[in-house]
Parts: C-alpha cells; sequence; structure tokens
C-alpha cells in the first residue's frame, strides 16, 4: 500500500516543481531578438564598489528614460532628466560569448543580461560615476531595469 501511495506521490512533487521553475533567459541562452525592441527604463543604480552608497537615476535624480534596440543591436537610450534629455547611442550585441555593449566613441565591453518575462536586466561593471556628488568619480556597477513597452 505505502508503495501504491509513493507512486503518485513523487510525480506529482516532480511536476509541482516544473511548474515552479525559473523562466530567466541568461547567457548562452539569450539571442538579439530577445532584446529588441522598444523598452521603458525601470531603475538606472550606480552602486558604488565596496561600498553601499548607490544613487538610483529613476528614483533619486527623478530621471525618466526609454530605450530602443534594433534587430541588429543598435541601440538608443534616452534620459530625460530635469535640466533635458541625454541620449546614448551604440550596439548591444548578443552572440554565443555573451552579450557586448559598444556605445559610440568607447571600446566593446561585456555586459551582464538576463530576461524575465518583459523584464530586461543589463549590469555593467567597473564603470565611473560620482555617487556622492563629490566631485570625484566612483568605481560603480551600473545596472539597469528595463521593461518592454506592449
Amino acid at each position: 500500500m505505502l508503495l501504491r501511495r509513493m507512486w503518485f506521490v513523487v510525480p506529482a512533487v516532480a511536476l509541482a516543481l516544473a511548474a515552479c521553475g525559473d523562466d530567466t533567459i541568461g547567457p548562452g541562452e539569450l539571442k538579439q531578438a530577445d532584446i529588441a525592441g522598444n523598452w521603458t527604463v525601470k531603475s538606472a543604480v550606480y552602486k558604488e564598489i565596496n561600498s553601499s552608497r548607490k544613487v538610483d537615476l529613476i528614483d533619486d535624480l527623478h530621471y525618466t528614460g526609454t530605450a530602443i534596440v534594433n534587430d541588429a543591436g543598435g541601440f538608443s537610450q534616452t534620459f530625460t532628466t530635469p535640466v533635458g534629455p541625454t541620449t546614448r547611442t551604440g550596439l548591444m550585441t548578443v552572440t554565443t560569448a555573451g552579450v557586448t555593449l559598444t556605445p559610440d566613441g568607447q571600446a566593446p565591453r561585456p555586459v551582464q543580461v538576463s530576461l524575465k518575462g518583459n523584464t530586461l536586466t543589463i549590469v555593467e561593471q567597473n564603470v565611473e560615476f560620482d555617487v556622492n556628488n563629490d566631485g570625484t568619480p566612483d568605481r560603480t556597477d551600473y545596472t539597469q531595469t528595463w521593461e518592454k513597452k506592449q
């Protein structure tokens, strides 16, 4: 009798665990088509390396942001700041080796990218930004969260 109950319980538990699987697409699984589209920047956080100091351009500085990535990887990202818009353009390309970000006029650099549902998370490591506004750039990790526009 115990054996018959176990036969039912084991597949039911396996099915329940499979249903709770992670739908995040990360390194090696991401395709160029996954990042193509129109996006709203939900957060843009510079966090100082080896410190808890950080600044979110959206929440702390009241910027708004959008990004467009085309099928070939060309991108345009615009932040509207209290003093006006600022735009950065370049390439964001996906290969089997990962994602490379190449802002116009800058060298290519690898970035960490993951996609969960319609939310894209991009991490640029070791970026200079003056987190504490003292006039000296700090070493930071820059994490952006984008939500795909429907």
